[in-house]
């Protein structure tokens, strides 16, 4: 079970204790097979629980991302080497207990330029949706997607379509497609 069905008028309390505890951030990796993992609360943006992007403790150990609303939250993937750069399929181990659920929308920034030391620009290499599954309150993979990584800094976002009901998520696996 992911733990998403506390009571509504508890939900306040859970979000300042979530906003006051000081929680040890998990990091993205790559595995010695080129995988990419991504815990979900590895976010470069949001750094810290909001009012619709929750980290909480999981019952599989470590932290899991809550997700609720409208709200986008990123991961930066950097200094990734030219041949490392290429597709890759991502998949998110997630859990609902709502049949009805919004596309996770993806989208995918990469490369930079830097001009003066001033503003990064990236280039959007593609917009996906990504079905939730309905997962009786069990983790699950979504069925995967292709993404293009460039070589250097990559951000993926998600965001989701208003109203939707919450989601939580363990991690993201990016795993190369030869």
């Amino acid at each position: 079970s992911c733990g998403v069905n506390e009571p509504s008028r508890n939900r306040n309390i859970i979000f300042q204790r979530l906003q006051a505890k000081d929680e040890k951030k998990e990091h993205i990796a790559v595995e010695a097979d080129d995988k990419i993992i991504i815990p979900a609360t590895s976010c470069s943006e949001p750094r810290q629980s909001t009012a619709h992007v929750q980290f909480t403790p999981s019952f599989l150990g470590g932290s899991q991302l809550h997700h609720t609303e409208g709200d986008t939250f990123e991961y930066t993937i950097t200094d990734l080497p030219d041949d490392r750069a290429g597709q890759y399929a991502l998949s998110l181990r997630l859990c609902n207990v709502h049949l009805k659920q919004q596309p996770l929308l993806l989208t995918v920034s990469g490369g930079e330029t830097s001009a003066g030391g001033g503003t990064e620009d990236r280039d959007v290499v593609g917009v996906l949706s990504i079905v939730v599954p309905y997962t009786v309150g069990e983790w699950e993979w979504t069925d995967p997607v292709t993404i293009h990584l460039v070589p250097g800094t990559n951000v993926l976002g998600f965001s989701r379509e208003t109203p939707n009901f919450g989601l939580s998520i363990k991690d993201i696996i990016c795993t190369p497609i030869p």
